[in-house]
């Protein structure tokens, strides 16, 4: 919806209201919760370091490196059976959301090998397929799908030589494309790295271990890698990550027992509740959920246990949008930098259309009211049980800014009101825009 203003002057109250008066009206949050599901299963072995375990159109495919044999998921558990793959250790699996795909590994047999297998649901059975420019044969590399694309992406491993670092681009077209990608000089050799796609088509790097224990995330996109310079994890290696599709954000188990996700601009260590304690070597997999969430699954003594992360909202549900104009000069607002607006994290804002000469301010209210009190109009009025006024500087036709939102669990479901306008010195007029949304528990 556009509006149109043009006023001479502006004028702000701000009124406080006390938290504890409005508690009665406000929903307490779900928090992130890891917690059993069912009863402990007989032990299943997902590879020798439990990673041969993905998704595709149908449900979760496993491998058995040591017997070779095929692992399907049933309502009652897990059906183990004979497959055309012959026993190795170390090999790599990866979906890309509709067919699951197996590499390499060190066969009992042939030795290293370089082998693709495609899974068929009709025959419950992989399949070799023919490949073009495949990697050297190799163990213990990785391989992830590029977001929710087609494409999967292959890192590293051991070959003859030694410990790799290169970088492969599949894709199924009825043969196993291949194509080598360039790696940067400081993404080294490695081993025991997590990788899982991410956001917006992406690939996501965490960690591992060389000369020293790793930290270091790497991101692919498009034919590139880039390191993220941030803060993130405690250096591991042999961490567990998945991308999260409904949500997209990706979701790295940490070996001591923190559960943190990545959000394509930033690492986030989520306040997760229950888990074991500490994660050592489970098998992960995302669960299609309207809400999202994953599965981990650890054999203990007692048989699989299967653990479910319960996420919390990531929805911004926006109810009001209003795009102001002055003249031919639109305003718009709207969050960057992939971000929501998350109890107890920062609310990434950005106005675009922002003319060199005006003065920028930011403002918000978290409130409790059904009216909408913002539109294009000049009287600013901060009602609410949180409230921020903010001038953002800044001479270019993009301004962005910050706003801080409370770690209080009692703001969950709460609207949020954002609006940023301009002051032009060289006119008398005011240019808003105005979004609202509902606020979610957030990470």
């Amino acid at each position: 919806m556009a509006e149109h203003c043009c006023f001479e002057g502006v004028r702000i109250w701000r009124s406080l209201a006390p938290l504890a008066l409005t508690a009665t009206l406000l929903t307490p949050a779900v928090a992130q919760t890891w917690a059993t599901v069912g009863t402990p299963q007989p032990s299943v072995s997902f590879g020798t370091e439990n990673q041969l375990l993905a998704r595709d159109s149908i449900g979760l495919v496993g491998f058995d490196e040591s017997q070779g044999r095929t692992l399907l998921s049933t309502a009652t558990g897990w059906l183990s059976l004979p497959s055309a793959i012959s026993p190795r250790i170390s090999a790599t699996i990866c979906s890309n959301g509709n067919r699951v795909y197996l590499f390499g590994g060190l066969d009992g047999t042939l030795g290293l090998v370089n082998q693709v297998w495609r899974f068929e649901r009709t025959t419950q059975d992989w399949t070799p397929m023919s490949t073009l420019s495949a990697p050297s044969p190799r163990y213990r590399a990785v391989a992830a799908q590029l977001g929710s694309s087609n494409l999967m992406l292959l890192f590293g491993g051991t070959d003859a030589t030694g410990v790799r670092n290169d970088t492969y681009l599949w894709a199924d077209g009825g043969v196993m494309l291949m194509g080598p990608q360039a790696t940067p000089s400081g993404l080294i050799p490695r081993t025991g790295m997590a990788l899982a796609g991410g956001p917006e088509q992406s690939a996501v790097l965490f960690g591992g271990q060389a000369a020293t224990t790793l930290g270091d995330t790497w991101i692919f996109r498009g034919t590139t890698w880039t390191q993220y310079q941030g803060s993130g994890p405690p250096p591991a290696a042999d961490c567990r990550m998945v991308y999260d599709h409904k949500r997209d954000v990706t979701v790295l188990l940490h070996q001591n027992g923190e559960t943190w996700e990545w959000n394509n601009y930033e690492w986030r260590r989520t306040p997760a509740t229950g888990g074991p304690g500490s994660w050592n070597l489970p098998a992960v997999s995302y669960v299609p959920l309207p809400g999202g969430g994953l599965q981990a699954l650890v054999n203990t003594a007692a048989g699989l246990i299967t653990w479910a992360f319960t996420p919390s909202l990531a929805d911004f549900q926006l109810t009001h949008d209003a795009t102001c104009f002055n003249g031919n000069t639109p305003l718009e607002l709207g969050a960057f930098r992939r971000s929501l607006p998350h109890i107890g994290q920062n609310f990434q804002l950005r106005a675009t259309g922002a003319l060199p000469s005006t003065l920028c301010v930011g403002a918000y209210e978290l409130s409790t009211s059904t009216t909408i009190p913002w539109t294009c109009g000049c009287i600013i009025g901060l009602f609410g049980v949180e409230t921020g006024l903010q001038f953002v500087p800044g001479t270019t036709s993009e301004r962005n800014w910050s706003l801080p939102i409370a770690p209080s669990p009692l703001l969950n479901g709460v609207a949020i009101d954002v609006q940023a306008f301009l002051v032009d010195p060289a006119l008398p007029c005011l240019i808003m825009t105005t979004q609202r949304g509902k606020l979610t528990a957030g990470f």
